[in-house]
């Protein structure tokens, strides 16, 4: 699953607004995850450019190939959050509610590991590109967080890749949102409570039973 969520990041699916990729749109039919889309063979684009079209957000002025990566990737996360079974047993206002929650940490954790897994202390898109070129304003505090503090935080957990997946897992399954409704609420209970029990199961035989309940403490 992981990996299919990594070949979409780095393939040709290049989604916009323009294109009709809107939520409610794009929370109908089933997980682009299992399609093949051809890979993205180009070069890094000039940081420069990249910044341009983060503060400018021109899709029209983009030529198809490059991608406007805080919207391309938000909409990889909520195809991932389509994998789960559990989202098409849910009303569509109950799919609303739940992406408008949780993709977006799902969305950072998935940056922050890709670019720990590629050696990277910021940021680091599937083609090359840094936010900012790898160096976010000291004044933009929230993009600071996004950029680098995410990957210092699991970079402190000194999480590996199963723990990775079943914290992206954890992050999706949140029966604690308000708009769900209540039947949907006990189902993503169960779910969480699946994943977490697994987590640590996991944790504790990685890490043993003196760092295991620490670290699936601050995992949580």
């Amino acid at each position: 699953l992981e990996s299919a969520h990594q070949r979409l990041r780095a393939s040709k699916f290049n989604p916009s607004p323009e294109q009709g990729y809107r939520l409610d749109a794009v929370l109908v039919g089933h997980s682009r995850l299992s399609m093949l889309f051809q890979e993205n063979p180009l070069p890094p684009d000039d940081p420069s450019n990249v910044l341009a079209r983060t503060n400018k957000m021109f899709f029209k002025e983009l030529p198809d190939a490059r991608k406007y990566w805080p919207f391309s990737d938000l909409v990889c996360s909520i195809e991932y959050l389509k994998t789960f079974e559990f989202f098409h047993y849910l009303s569509f206002e109950d799919k609303k509610a739940l992406a408008r929650h949780v993709v977006a940490m799902s969305n950072y954790v998935t940056l922050a590991f890709f670019s720990i897994e590629n050696g990277s202390n910021c940021t680091l898109h599937p083609d090359g590109t840094l936010p900012h070129d790898g160096k976010v304003p000291t004044e933009h505090a929230f993009e600071g967080q996004l950029h680098h503090g995410v990957i210092q935080l699991l970079r402190r957990l000194d999480m590996d890749k199963k723990e990775y997946v079943l914290l992206k897992a954890l992050i999706v399954c949140n029966p604690a949102i308000e708009d769900l409704s209540l039947s949907h609420k006990d189902k993503l209970e169960d779910e969480r409570e699946m994943y977490a029990k697994s987590l640590m199961s996991y944790v504790m035989w990685r890490r043993g039973p003196t760092k295991g309940p620490a670290a699936y403490t601050g995992i949580m």
